[in-house]
């Protein structure tokens, strides 16, 4: 006799849920937009100590000054590049999906929840990287900035086209 593997947060017979893809993209950038405003935090902080020192190599501040000055614009284009990719990749397993469009009522009534929780979440990270310590640091980030500032209409087009795809795809 066999075991069935038991899950503890995502049951292997849920099919269709849009609100947990999203819910799993908005998270995942939050998170990888803190660490990588944390880190440029970070960076700047051990550049103005490194440039300071007298005991350091000029080339070793001129490489770790080269290092931090790439550090933002090469972390925003991998945040927008991470939206892009997610969004791709959620699109490809709605599509995959076996459900029967009378659902499609259901995940909208529970995607208006699911809105609430996503501007809970973008309110949090636009409050935090807008703190006085992070403000300069948040600048550095022009399109991870967009974006957030944008979340709502961006995740109401990533929503849609997922429950699209997901619900009236071509092999429906």
């Amino acid at each position: 006799m066999r075991r069935k593997k038991q899950r503890i947060f995502l049951k292997s017979n849920k099919k269709g849920n849009a609100f947990i893809e999203v819910l799993f993209i908005v998270l995942v950038l939050a998170v990888f937009f803190l660490v990588s405003l944390f880190g440029n935090k970070l960076s700047t902080d051990i550049n103005t100590q490194i440039q300071q020192d007298s005991g350091i190599a000029n080339e070793t501040k001129e490489n770790y000054e080269d290092f931090h000055d790439r550090h933002a614009s090469l972390f925003d284009g991998l945040f927008i590049t991470s939206v892009i990719l997610l969004w791709i990749g959620s699109m490809i397993a709605g599509w995959n999906i076996e459900t029967h469009p009378v659902f499609f009522a259901v995940m909208i009534f529970l995607l208006i929840f699911g809105f609430l929780t996503f501007m809970i979440i973008g309110n949090t990270v636009l409050e935090v990287s807008n703190s006085s310590d992070l403000l300069n640091t948040s600048n550095n980030f022009p399109i991870s900035m967009w974006f957030w500032n944008n979340m709502i209409i961006i995740i109401s087009i990533i929503t849609s086209s997922i429950l699209f795809v997901t619900y009236f795809g071509a092999n429906k």
